[in-house]
């Protein structure tokens, strides 16, 4: 995956896109084009790097909760 990628599916695993009329994930479009064009390894990659992104989000909301309990 580049570097492009891969921060994508990082930092947006879940966000939705604004296309009109169409409720699509991005992250989840972007794997099915790469299972449709036979990228396997590129979408065991993104898998990945889309749980990893996952586990931040998780980690940064709990770091705000933290601090905001601790004020």
């Amino acid at each position: 995956m580049t570097k492009g990628e891969w921060l994508t599916f990082f930092f947006l695993p879940f966000f939705t896109s604004n296309t009109v009329g169409k409720e699509n994930l991005f992250t989840q479009s972007e794997m099915d084009r790469f299972e449709k064009h036979g990228f396997h390894k590129k979408a065991e990659q993104a898998k990945m790097v889309k749980a990893m992104g996952g586990l931040f989000w998780v980690i940064v909301g709990f770091i705000i909760l933290f601090i905001l309990a601790s004020q």
